[in-house]
């Protein structure tokens, strides 16, 4: 049998957007029968064709890399963010620092973002941002950046103990399709303490195994803030858990 080699994208999901970073190279993907010329999967468990530059891949289980490291992926987020507020009007900037991990793969990258919103009492808020300013995980390699505009609506007083919103964001990420995100969120929530739900559904800028709707839930214990998603992504194993701590002093 003659063995090919194909390159796949084998990256974690970029937040929020289930886009995956430039390609790492998984060789022996397929196996090719001397007798007949067909192709049998050897890391592939099953394929089809999307387009004509784009092959969908369903990976058998318990793969390694030629390390010997386990076909395993996480990614971590750290923000520090700095808001100022006058009025109606806020102001802010963060810096993150992100880290993709794939087998024996690790990139690290730092970036900063950028926004300013108008809120409209405790009712509705406007807002827009650019984020990943720089964001370079090396080897050509970046977090993409992208622009977000975005209005969210109150339907109850934040202020009392029930909550329950909406919000509708429109992104546009650098060299791709821009789309849109919508999302609710409802819990109770009294004196700071209490515990919410969330679902969301995004749009793809570009075609990916990430399923379009994300659930979720978050623990609010006054300035602490714990939360949880889960986003279903077949090429990594199933789902894409995102645990999340939140300080707001």
């Amino acid at each position: 049998m003659r063995f090919d080699t194909l390159a796949v994208h084998a990256a974690p999901p970029e937040p929020e957007t289930g886009e995956v970073a430039p390609p790492i190279r998984l060789s022996t993907t397929f196996a090719r029968d001397e007798h007949n010329d067909k192709l049998v999967g050897v890391l592939a468990k099953s394929w089809k064709r999307i387009d004509e530059k784009t092959l969908e891949f369903e990976l058998r289980d318990n793969l390694t890399f030629h390390s010997g490291n386990t076909f395993t992926a996480a990614d971590v987020l750290g923000i520090s963010s700095l808001v100022f507020r006058t009025g109606l009007i806020a102001v802010g900037t963060s810096a993150k620092y992100a880290r993709q991990m794939i087998g024996g793969y690790t990139a690290d990258a730092w970036a900063g973002d950028v926004g300013i919103a108008i809120a409209v009492f405790d009712l509705m808020a406007f807002g827009a941002s650019v984020q990943n300013l720089g964001g370079d995980l090396g080897e050509g390699a970046r977090l993409p950046r992208r622009t977000r505009v975005g209005f969210t609506m109150n339907y109850v007083d934040p202020q009392g103990g029930w909550r329950l919103l909406t919000t509708l964001e429109g992104q546009w990420p650098s060299g791709r399709a821009a789309f849109l995100l919508t999302g609710v969120e409802a819990g109770v929530v009294t004196r700071g303490v209490g515990i919410v739900g969330r679902a969301g559904y995004a749009g793809h800028s570009a075609p990916s195994d990430a399923s379009p709707f994300t659930f979720g839930a978050g623990v609010e214990l006054g300035a602490l803030h714990f939360d949880y998603a889960f986003r279903q992504f077949d090429v990594l194993g199933g789902g894409t858990h995102r645990f999340g701590v939140r300080w707001t002093p």
